[in-house]
């Protein structure tokens, strides 16, 4: 299984490269109020990322999304549980009329 924080710095650092292909596109085709622009994306980006980063490194949140998981999981399978019970008495209750002669299969009466 992959390390969370090397995905999380795998991301911040595929943004940053996404990030500097952006401004370079800017700065050929933008004016000077675009450097202020992107520093201030940059910035918000970074602040993004080092909150993302304390937030997976905080043990209440690892818990909590721990927790969650499991609820998520027992939510899932009860989910599963239920239309699976649902199906099966939606087929018996399909199959038994035709499990019964019906009008069809009796004899003509004389």
């Amino acid at each position: 299984m992959t390390n969370p924080q090397a995905q999380w710095t795998e991301l911040a650092n595929q943004v940053q490269a996404l990030a500097q292909k952006v401004k370079l596109h800017f700065e050929q085709h933008g004016g000077p109020e675009l450097k202020e622009t992107l520093n201030t994306l940059r910035t918000t980006l970074e602040e993004a990322f080092t909150a993302a980063g304390n937030t997976i490194r905080d043990e209440d949140v690892r818990e909590d999304a721990k927790q969650a998981g499991k609820l998520l999981g027992e939510a899932v399978a009860g989910t599963f549980a239920k239309v699976s019970e649902e199906l099966r008495e939606f087929v018996d209750r399909q199959r038994a009329p035709h499990d019964q002669p019906g009008p069809q299969d009796r004899p003509p009466q004389s």
